[in-house]
């Protein structure tokens, strides 16, 4: 989902967003290029890097399983009444917030 959401990304930054090492985020990476999902690119800024970015297959994958995401949480949202999504909707709200604070310590 990560990458879906952006044009580009290092296997070093995507592999601290999923807590993964290097050896790992290398395997699934070479893994998701296998399935033509992701390719690889120079880093035009910087030759010793290397970018991730989805391929249109990649983009039709993630555009597909976004669009199962949305409706599922379509159906768990739907048996809730307005009165409960406005207060999940806040508690949500308080975790962002206090994962911002603890972020920033």
């Amino acid at each position: 989902m990560i990458l879906g959401r952006i044009n580009e990304i290092t296997p070093t930054i995507l592999g601290k967003c999923m807590d993964m090492e290097k050896g790992s985020i290398t395997t699934l990476i070479d893994s998701m290029e296998n399935m033509n999902l992701v390719y690889r690119e120079d880093d035009p800024r910087d030759k010793r890097k290397t970018i991730i970015k989805l391929s249109e297959e990649g983009k039709q994958y993630y555009a597909k399983q976004e669009e199962k995401f949305n409706k599922r949480i379509e159906e768990l949202f739907h048996i809730l009444s307005e009165v409960e999504i406005n207060k999940f909707n806040e508690s949500l709200k308080t975790i962002v917030e206090i994962l911002e604070k603890v972020r920033d310590d």
